[in-house]
């Protein structure tokens, strides 16, 4: 075999000290140039929103021209419409709440009441369900309830918590989980 050479593409040789790149320059050029395609993209997002509130104007301005103000009527009537009936149902039942907040709060014996008459609804539900469903014996006294004996009704809760928080707290996570 003879020594051949075989012939290979010359690639360009890039002599750095030469053509030395100067990567802060680029990198300005880059950011100038990102900064102001942001520029414009944010210019042409302004555009095009005028352009659509003009086109509905338009429309709008368009309608009336051609004597279709029923048209423009009934479309506006017909968004009224719904938000009434929406604020209607909510009313119902607000009022709704209201009423059962009231009957709730009025079944509470008074010095409970008081000091609950700003809850909101779930707490008042709440409490009116422990009143109702904390039912025993008047005669334990706060020792046997300490001792997990039993509660006449949601002033002896409050008693308990005075004297005893943990245990109160233990006693309303068992009556919830009933």
């Amino acid at each position: 075999m003879s020594n051949e050479t075989q012939s290979t593409p010359a690639e360009p040789v890039i002599e750095l000290e030469k053509n030395p790149i100067d990567w802060e320059n680029e990198a300005k050029k880059l950011r100038q140039e990102n900064a102001e395609k942001r520029k414009l993209a944010k210019e042409l997002e302004t555009k095009l929103a005028n352009f659509e509130k003009a086109q509905s104007e338009l429309e709008a301005k368009t309608l009336e021209e051609q004597n279709k103000y029923k048209e423009l009527y009934e479309n506006s009537k017909g968004k009224l419409t719904e938000l009434d009936l929406v604020k209607s149902e909510l009313q119902k039942y607000k009022e709704l709440e209201e009423q059962e907040r009231q009957n709730l709060l009025n079944q509470l014996p008074d010095n409970i009441k008081e000091r609950h008459a700003n809850d909101s609804i779930s707490v008042i539900r709440t409490i009116h369900e422990l009143t109702t469903t904390v039912k025993a014996p008047n005669s334990i006294g706060a020792e046997e309830m300490v001792n997990g004996k039993g509660m006449s009704n949601i002033e002896d809760l409050d008693k308990l918590a005075a004297t005893n928080p943990a245990r109160a707290i233990e006693l309303l996570r068992q009556m919830s989980n009933k």
